[in-house]
C-alpha cells in the first residue's frame, strides 16, 4: 500500500513538470489599467493616486524591468477609443491584467476601488497589491 501511495505522490508531482509549460512567474507581466473621465470626483483621483503610490511602493523593481506597468487612460479622448471598447468602459474603472504566454486575464477592480481607495487607503492598496502579486504568479 505504500508503495502505491508513493507511487502515485512521484506521478502527480510528475505530471506538473511537463515540457513547454509556463511555470507560475515565467514570462508573466502584469498592466495595471485605471480609466477615467474628463470630469473627476475626489474618489476617482484617490483611486488613481493610491494605484500609482501601490506600483511605485511594492513593485518598483518589476515596474523598471516592464513587468509591471501602470496605464492611465483618458475614456474621453478619441486615440484611446479602441482600449476603451476593449474594456468596455463608460466611467472610471480599475484593472488588473495578467499576460502570460501571450494570452491575457483580466480581474476587474472597480468596486473594490471605490469601496476603499478614499475610506480606507491601507485596505485598497493591500488588496491592489496582492491582486498584483497574484497576477505575476509570486
Amino acid at each position: 500500500m505504500k508503495k502505491i501511495i508513493i507511487l502515485l505522490l512521484v506521478l502527480s508531482a510528475a505530471a506538473g513538470f511537463g515540457y513547454g509549460q509556463v511555470k507560475p512567474g515565467e514570462n508573466s507581466s502584469v498592466e495595471v489599467y485605471y480609466f477615467h473621465g474628463k470630469r473627476r470626483c475626489a474618489t476617482c483621483v484617490s483611486i488613481e493616486e493610491n494605484t500609482k503610490k501601490t506600483v511605485e511602493t511594492y513593485f518598483k523593481d518589476q515596474k523598471a524591468k516592464g513587468t509591471v506597468k501602470m496605464i492611465v487612460v483618458d475614456i474621453d479622448d478619441k486615440k484611446n477609443e479602441a482600449l476603451v471598447e476593449k474594456y468596455e468602459v463608460t466611467s472610471s474603472s480599475l484593472f488588473v491584467t495578467r499576460i502570460s504566454a501571450g494570452k491575457k486575464f483580466t480581474n476587474d477592480l472597480t468596486n473594490f476601488a471605490f469601496s476603499y481607495s478614499r475610506t480606507d487607503t491601507d485596505k485598497f492598496m493591500k488588496g491592489l497589491r496582492d491582486k498584483i502579486t497574484e497576477s505575476l504568479g509570486k
